[in-house]
């Protein structure tokens, strides 16, 4: 009666493992005692890893390559290194990271202004999850004293208060023009629609309690209540 062969990580697609753990120790032209020893492990577990009798733990296989001078790492589809992720990476206010998955985004980013949570001081970080849009960056952001949500809204107050002065300086520069090309300007008229003529005013500051609610002389073709 033969026992079926123990399910090992070799049997998984695109990694065999024990052929990787024998061409680390020909890289490195030790036996499997001498391996063993430099790495930390014991020359059983090489023996067997390499027979396929068992596996191994990522971190020692990282040991086993590294007395090799060898380094584990991921590969893309074109064969690219994929940098882990960094590990200075922001996190909540337990001291959590967020999870790997989704992207982080500032607090004070859209819902975080909602009436009902006007209340609640404003985290630096929180995170969305979009699991059919494509990743917005390649990593969480690492904390920098600009990620705090006051000093971001200065900098905002202080783009909009350049971006008013600009306009400002834009619209008189036009109103400029126009009145050296003898065009009307629309914004006086906005500024000031009253037409009425002079006797409505006298009408309007005067002591007569009936004149009030008609303030305007009989021919005035504005009629408003601006003036």
């Amino acid at each position: 009666m033969t026992t079926p062969d123990p399910v090992t990580h070799d049997a998984r697609p695109g990694f065999e493992l024990s052929g990787t753990v024998r061409r680390i120790r020909r890289t490195a032209r030790l036996s499997q005692r001498q391996l063993a020893a430099a790495a930390g492990l014991s020359a059983t577990t090489v023996a067997q890893v390499e027979t396929g009798r068992r596996s191994l733990s990522a971190t020692d296989l990282a040991a086993l390559a590294t007395v090799a001078g060898l380094r584990l790492v991921l590969l893309d589809a074109a064969g690219e290194v994929v940098p882990p992720m960094r590990p200075d990476a922001v996190r909540d206010d337990g001291g959590r990271r967020y999870p790997a998955h989704c992207d982080v985004r500032h607090g004070d980013e859209g819902w975080w202004y909602l009436p009902h949570r006007a209340h609640r001081a404003i985290p630096w970080f929180t995170f969305d999850l979009r699991p059919h849009e494509p990743l917005q960056d390649d990593d969480h952001p690492s904390p920098a004293p600009e990620h705090d949500p006051r000093s971001r809204r200065a900098r905002r107050e202080h783009v909009e208060r350049v971006a008013q002065a600009a306009r400002a300086r834009t619209a008189r520069v036009e109103a400029m023009l126009r009145r050296l090309s003898g065009e009307p300007d629309p914004l006086a008229e906005l500024l000031d629609p009253c037409g009425c003529l002079p006797g409505c005013e006298e009408l309007l500051v005067g002591d007569d309690p009936e004149g009030q609610l008609d303030p305007h002389v009989a021919d005035c073709p504005c009629r408003c209540d601006t003036h």
